[in-house]
């Protein structure tokens, strides 16, 4: 904790070796009037860019993320490692530690080989004039308010000319900021089972920071108790409550204080435990409460699983058959059976031919000018067979009928067609027919006469 510059002399002066002070009066008397006339030490020297001033080193964490705005992070033993490439305008390769007290000074340890003043309060980190150095954070403050991971060094440089301070508790102090990844972390809490999940109000309680004194020796300070500060958070649909603001590790109580309408609170105080984390990416997960058994969904029942048929589409520009028959077996070898292999133009004919599958729809063409024969359907030994007449005027020659089965089968017959006999009538044998033919007449006539008279006879 910083001093103030009206306890800093007189309570220094306390701590003093015996051999340093004034054995006479008069000597006494000189003394407090030199005292008296020392500008005050708690003159702050700002850096500019990486440009700073000499004096002794004061370490300032600064929260790049990861902090509450404006959040003023305590030093306090945090560990800084120093490493001078000049010092006094002379190449140097001097490295060493200190640790930042609770009076912001960077202690060092005895036998450190960092340049230092040697004050009633122990051996402390100065930077010289016309020297050039790095800082680099290397141990957490007590706090626990910064990340040790990821703390970049800084570098800077002192003014050629050292301050004139004749004052016994050393030169003035010198700022050196050094950033670092906050360590504060976001709480929430999470609302299992069956009730209504959204709508539930928690409450977070944590203490506040209490002024401390341990670094005053003598000095009485008014101390305030810690009080609870209260902070709310409603549930979501899902069931979680995010508390506004981050934390630091630690534990914190959490208690249900609302519940909608169905619900019911649950009085139960619980402790969410915050644990500390080295680094930006374990920060940055939500320290959760989990309150209450998650709700699993019960698993779907399994259906009985289906294998579809793949059935290839009819060729084009046949019209589309109707849904074939579910395949139960494989095809029959292809069988061919042309009723008349020759025939005349307007004749039937009767084709059947295999190699389709049981039942399956069958589209027939006679080539060579087209002509759709239409469908028929496989028997169960999958032959088609279709009876058509062949167009009167079909010219002469072979000619094709093309089957197509509705999965792509195409089994194919060939015919002949040959011309008609030309003109009715018989061949002349060089006989005249017509007297005899008349001759034949007549005797008709005269049977048919006597038959008549033999007829009356009888009746007579």
């Amino acid at each position: 904790m910083a001093l103030s510059a009206a306890v800093a002399p007189a309570a220094l002066a306390e701590e003093a070796p015996a051999t340093d002070l004034p054995t006479s009066t008069t000597e006494a008397t000189t003394a407090d009037a030199a005292l008296t006339l020392l500008p005050p030490v708690t003159q702050t020297v700002d850096a500019t860019g990486a440009h700073f001033g000499t004096g002794k080193l004061v370490p300032s964490l600064t929260a790049v993320d990861g902090a509450p705005a404006g959040q003023v992070i305590d030093s306090t033993g945090a560990e800084v490692t120093v490493h001078f490439t000049h010092l006094d305008g002379v190449d140097a390769d001097v490295t060493g530690t200190c640790i930042v007290t609770g009076s912001d000074w960077c202690d060092l340890t005895a036998g450190s080989p960092l340049p230092a003043s040697n004050t009633p309060l122990g051996m402390q980190a100065v930077l010289p004039a016309n020297s050039t150095f790095t800082l680099t954070l290397t141990g957490a403050p007590d706090s626990g308010q910064v990340l040790l991971a990821g703390a970049p060094p800084v570098a800077g440089y002192t003014d050629t000319t050292a301050s004139a301070n004749p004052n016994p508790f050393g030169p003035g102090p010198t700022t050196v900021p050094l950033p670092a990844h906050g360590a504060y972390r976001t709480l929430a809490v999470q609302l299992n089972g069956p009730g209504p999940l959204a709508g539930n109000t928690f409450a977070l309680a944590t203490p506040l920071d209490a002024p401390s004194d341990a670094d005053l020796d003598d000095v009485e300070l008014a101390v305030t108790p810690a009080v609870p500060a209260t902070i709310t958070a409603l549930t979501d649909a899902s069931g979680r409550a995010t508390f506004p603001g981050s934390y630091l590790p630690g534990d914190y109580q959490v208690l249900q204080t609302g519940a909608p309408a169905g619900g019911t609170v649950d009085p139960t105080e619980r402790t969410l435990t915050v644990a500390a984390v080295t680094t930006v990416a374990a920060r940055d997960e939500v320290a959760l409460l989990q309150i209450g058994d998650p709700v699993t969904p019960p698993a779907p029942t399994p259906q009985p699983s289906t294998v579809p048929v793949a059935v290839p589409p009819a060729p084009a520009p046949a019209p589309a058959p109707a849904p074939a028959a579910p395949a139960t077996s494989t095809p029959t070898a292809p069988r061919v059976d042309v009723a008349k292999p020759t025939l005349v133009a307007g004749a039937q004919q009767t084709i059947s031919l295999g190699g389709f599958l049981p039942f399956e729809v069958v589209h027939g063409v006679l080539h060579s000018t087209p002509v759709d024969l239409g469908t028929v359907t496989a028997d169960a030994d999958g032959v088609a067979t279709f009876v058509f007449t062949v167009p009167a005027g079909f010219e002469v020659g072979v000619h094709t009928v093309s089957m197509t089965g509705a999965t792509g089968t195409l089994v194919e017959a060939t015919f002949t067609v040959t011309a008609a006999t030309a003109g009715p009538g018989l061949a002349y044998t060089g006989v005249d027919v017509l007297p005899v033919a008349g001759l034949g007449g007549g005797l008709l006539l005269v049977g048919g006469a006597a038959l008549l008279l033999l007829r009356r006879r009888r009746a007579a």
